[in-house]
């Protein structure tokens, strides 16, 4: 009988307990399908199929906040075989870069004393895979070798740093999360720190939306609707504002081009970064654990979400929940009526910040924000339940608009004011409920007195500060009154009596010395008021509407608008530049008009359209020299010249963009002449991307030129077993070149 023996021989390992606070972000899933957390200083390998403890790491002296496995995406033999490296930080800011297979410590590195905030292999270049970004407090990115613990480039940042994000598909675009905003860096490179600071944007919080600030409850549909609102502005929110302080993390999404996540405790938005707005919102049940941290699929719109509990759930959009959206159209304008207004004119005081903004009011209460100098819809913002009948500009950033609802049985109405920051589309409602049951509001005047004072000390200030300003209207009747406001106090200065050959008033506009009326049977009267003159011209059109003098110091061009058209006057010579009348050279209605600059007007129709046209208020055309480089790159196809526009993004560094429109514009010949030149970018020195150059070789068909490129590159093995399976199915041709490289490979692998 054989005796049965038991191996008492036991391996030594450590049993972890529960987590302390800060391991709350040290996890990281690897490509090998293990997972690695921090469990107070030791370091815990996870097989993620049998949830079976691998390996245990121990050597950190305090609790570990960060880990990362080391990406192993590249090319591997005999001499540099697959590996499990990982890197883990503690809060004294020690990191230690790990064989997890020997539990050893390949390399140790310490740059200060306080908790690591992020850090990340580069996987991106082919001349190291040892290079390990990280975050050291309060605003340093390093780049490590982490084989030696060189440190190869540090740089500074204005803000606090609390993590990064590559862009999976332009590894030169960085994203730091700050305290404060965003920083997006386009010149990131493993061989020198980036030169500029990046471009600094601030997130508003996703509790900071106008729709928060309202006393009226919304509706289901309009808080769905208040979910896609304006995140990124290039101004600093308000103090009322929560910054990012509880943002959780930042990240590109690897399945989509030009999106990114930001991770709130109880929210996930989904921003796209070519329009700067939230177009994704995922929002955790009312009973639901809080997220901790997110990690994004590459190949489907997939989430995986780990919880405050330990909970992992894979969060995707269903096949049957199609977008409904179209995102190759630009959105148009509603229906009509519009009320518009164009942003203050240009001066040399704002020449920096100025851009040619128009504000459009529409019916169903949103106002839209346009680019005039694009013709693209910059914003839109819902702010008003019912239709917008105003708008006035307070700055080149904010405006006031006003909206009444439909009347009732006594004529009175509901007025809304909001008083909106562009930046941001932060409104404000003013007036509260003295809006309800009262006569609709008409028009708003703004004043733009700026009052400064200067003072060595506060006790210097005075309390009593005040200018005068001049203020007109007209009754009526006809009669002409002119105040005077200074302070709280309006006083009476003068009086214009009511010239006999005037109707009613309805409008008026003073600029400079003209004073200029319009009554309700279409006469304008051109008031000089230095000398004390006034000229009545009969129009023989209908009702005077609206009346704007041009922008700019002595342009005194006039804008009167009826109600069967428009006409431009020179009030200096009272002679009429051009004119528009419904059902004689146009055939739609005029619903508002304004000034664009100082020699173009806009105008509003019912026909659903918002034209800008110059003084001869020809049909409006625009010419091509006046448009930017990208609108320059649409035109060029328009006619034909694709290549040429091909050549235009590769000279500006746009490669990505070169390619996708080389492959739906051109024919093979000219497309791969353009791919063939993006493969001499991808090969040069600067930015050492040959496995991917050897991808678009792939995709051209030139297998001769990948298998030398293959060889090149040291890639013996890999280069001989390409080769011989060109061989085989007949993808090059047999002849001498083809042995020789052949042959050389395998002598190669063989040494």
């Amino acid at each position: 009988m054989q005796r049965f023996t038991v191996n008492i021989k036991l391996p030594a390992r450590t049993l972890t307990g529960a987590l302390s606070a800060p391991n709350r972000g040290a996890a990281d899933w690897g490509w090998q399908g293990l997972i690695a957390y921090g469990c107070h200083s030791l370091v815990l390998i996870i097989d993620a199929n049998t949830a079976q403890t691998l390996q245990v790491l121990e050597r950190h002296k305090a609790s570990v906040v960060k880990v990362k496995w080391a990406k192993e995406n590249y090319h591997h033999n005999i001499g540099s075989p697959y590996s499990l490296r990982l890197a883990s930080a503690d809060v004294t800011g020690k990191i230690i870069v790990w064989d997890v297979a020997t539990g050893t410590a390949r390399c140790e590195i310490q740059e200060h004393t306080k908790p690591i905030q992020d850090m990340q292999w580069l996987w991106n270049q082919d001349a190291s895979r040892d290079l390990l970004l990280a975050v050291h407090p309060p605003n340093y990115i390093v780049l490590w070798n982490a084989d030696t613990g060189t440190k190869l480039w540090k740089k500074s940042y204005a803000e606090n740093i609390l993590s990064f994000s590559f862009d999976p598909f332009d590894p030169s675009h960085l994203a730091l999360l700050t305290s404060e905003g965003i920083v997006f860096i386009s010149d990131f490179s493993p061989s020198k720190a980036p030169a500029s600071s990046g471009k600094k944007v601030y997130i508003s919080s996703p509790h900071s939306s106008p729709s928060h600030n309202k006393l009226a409850a919304a509706t289901g549909a309009k808080k769905a609707l208040d979910k896609v609102k304006i995140l990124i502005s290039n101004e600093k929110p308000s103090a009322e504002s929560v910054t990012l302080n509880d943002c959780l993390q930042l990240s590109y999404l690897p399945s989509k081009r030009n999106y990114m996540l930001l991770l709130y405790p109880r929210e996930i938005l989904i921003l796209d970064l070519e329009v700067n707005q939230t177009v994704g919102v995922i929002a955790i049940e009312r009973t639901g654990v809080p997220f901790l941290q997110v990690i994004p699929c590459f190949q489907r719109d997939g989430l995986f979400c780990l919880h405050e509990n330990g909970c992992i759930t894979l969060r995707v959009r269903r096949s049957n929940c199609s977008i409904t959206g179209t995102p190759n159209e630009e959105p148009g304008l509603p229906l009509p009526p519009f009320a518009i207004r164009m942003c203050p004119p240009l001066t040399t005081k704002n020449i920096k910040q100025y851009e040619p903004i128009l504000a459009v009011g529409t019916s169903n209460g949103s106002v839209l924000v346009f680019h005039l100098t694009s013709g693209l819809l910059h914003k839109e913002l819902s702010i008003h339940s019912c239709e917008v009948k105003g708008i006035e500009w307070i700055s080149l950033t904010g405006f006031i608009s006003f909206a009444t609802s439909t009347p009732n049985n006594l004529g009175l109405v509901r007025n809304e004011l909001q008083l909106v920051d562009l930046p941001t589309g932060r409104s404000i409602t003013f007036r509260g409920e003295r809006g309800n049951d009262e006569p609709a509001i008409e028009m708003i005047k703004v004043s733009h007195l700026n009052l400064l004072q200067e003072a060595e000390s506060k006790s210097e200030l005075s309390q009593n500060i005040s200018a005068r300003e001049h203020f007109v209207f007209a009754a009526a009747d006809g009669q002409v009154y002119h105040l005077t406001v200074e302070g709280n106090s309006v006083k009476d200065s003068a009086r214009i009596p009511p010239d006999g050959s005037m109707g009613s008033i309805t409008s008026i506009a003073w600029k400079g010395d003209i004073l200029v009326l319009g009554d309700i049977d279409g006469n304008l009267n051109f008031w000089d008021l230095k000398a004390r003159v006034s000229r009545g011209i009969p129009t023989h059109r209908s009702w005077v509407k609206k009346i704007r003098f041009a922008p700019g110091k002595g342009n005194q061009k006039l804008l009167a608008m009826y109600n069967d058209g428009a006409e431009i006057w020179d009030s200096k010579e009272v002679q009429m530049v051009s004119s528009l009348r419904s059902g004689r050279n146009i055939n739609f209605r005029i619903l508002d008009v304004d000034w664009c600059t100082s020699d173009k007007v806009v105008l509003a129709s019912d026909d659903g359209c918002i034209r800008v046209l110059d003084l001869s208020m020809k049909p409006s055309c625009f010419r091509m020299d006046e448009q930017d480089s990208i609108e320059g790159v649409q035109l060029l196809c328009l006619i034909d010249k694709a290549a040429d526009a091909c050549r235009y993004l590769q000279t500006y560094g746009e490669w990505n963009r070169a390619a996708w429109l080389a492959k739906v514009r051109l024919n093979s010949e000219e497309c791969a002449d353009v791919l063939k030149r993006w493969v001499d970018h991808l090969c040069s020195p600067q930015v050492n991307q040959k496995s991917k150059a050897i991808l678009v070789l792939l995709s051209l068909g030139c297998f001769t030129k990948v298998a030398e490129m293959l060889h090149s590159m040291r890639y013996f093995d890999r280069a001989a077993l390409f080769v011989e399976a060109c061989l085989k199915y007949g993808a090059f041709e047999v002849n001498d070149d083809t042995n020789i490289l052949f042959l050389k490979s395998w002598c190669c692998i063989c040494n």
